[in-house]
């Protein structure tokens, strides 16, 4: 039976992603949604662009599907840094009123500690930011990176500032999900991250801290097969497969499912 939901869902990716109709970036999810009669949409921001500036791009989506669809509002769904740049349309960019629920999926709400650091050493950033900067505009097309500024937004410190002047909307649902590895075999290409976090940060899923997902109603993915963690790419269906017994697009459907039941 499909999903009967009364507004169409906005997914919105996070670093380094770009999401579109014939993006990889959330593997089989979007398809699947469709075929249970889920109207899906994309977000259209860029890779390694500011919050303020994905922002204004998905304000702007938002804007065209309400007019395009005649609805009164969306759901978004937003996966790590996706779901700061969904918090701050909706608050300061004051589109509230069209927005039923924002889901986040191992969003960095109260940022990485383990980042600070480049607050004490900005030279470092720079010399780095220069070739992530490079790499968005080659491989990703972005008009405007920053990996810079993003990764300071992306800091305990900023993140903190960033909560503080953007609150949540009474007229909206909030709901989270987190994940984590437990082992580095569960993703081999975080092995890197999943350790260098877990110094300052403590458990995560290769990218995100587990303590800085929770936002509104909060709920952990459940560990897969073994209890084998779920990671950053896997909880977001990167790899386009199960893995360790958890499959992403049924985890979204059942998202969409509750969202449905929830009138939206």
């Amino acid at each position: 039976m499909a999903i009967n939901l009364k507004y169409p869902v906005l997914m919105i990716h996070g670093l380094n992603g770009r999401d579109h109709a014939g993006s990889t970036y959330w593997g089989r999810i979007p398809e699947t949604l469709q075929k249970e009669g889920v109207r899906v949409y994309f977000g259209g921001g860029h890779a390694w662009t500011t919050i303020e500036y994905n922002g204004e791009i998905i304000a702007e989506t938002l804007r065209g599907i309400i007019e395009s669809e005649k609805c009164e509002k969306v759901n978004i769904i937003a996966h790590s840094k996706g779901g700061l740049e969904a918090r701050y349309v909706i608050s300061q960019l004051k589109m509230a009123p069209y927005v039923a629920s924002l889901t986040t999926i191992a969003t960095p709400h109260r940022g990485l500690k383990s980042l600070e650091v480049f607050h004490m050493h900005p030279r470092i950033l720079k010399v780095l930011a220069v070739f992530f900067n490079l790499y968005a505009r080659v491989f990703r097309r972005d008009r405007a990176p920053d990996a810079e500024k993003v990764a300071l937004q992306l800091s305990a410190k900023n993140c903190e500032e960033f909560n503080q002047i953007t609150p949540d909307a009474e007229s909206v649902y909030y709901q989270s999900f987190g994940s984590v590895m437990e082992r580095n075999t569960d993703d081999l290409a975080l092995i890197l991250t999943h350790n260098l976090f877990k110094i300052l940060d403590g458990p995560n899923d290769g990218m995100v801290p587990l303590t800085s997902t929770p936002w509104g109603e909060y709920r952990l993915i459940k560990p897969g097969k073994a209890g084998r963690g779920i990671s950053h790419n896997s909880n977001v269906d990167l790899w386009k497969r199960t893995v360790h017994g958890f499959n992403a697009p049924e985890f979204y459907t059942e998202i969409v499912k509750e969202l449905e039941n929830k009138g939206f």
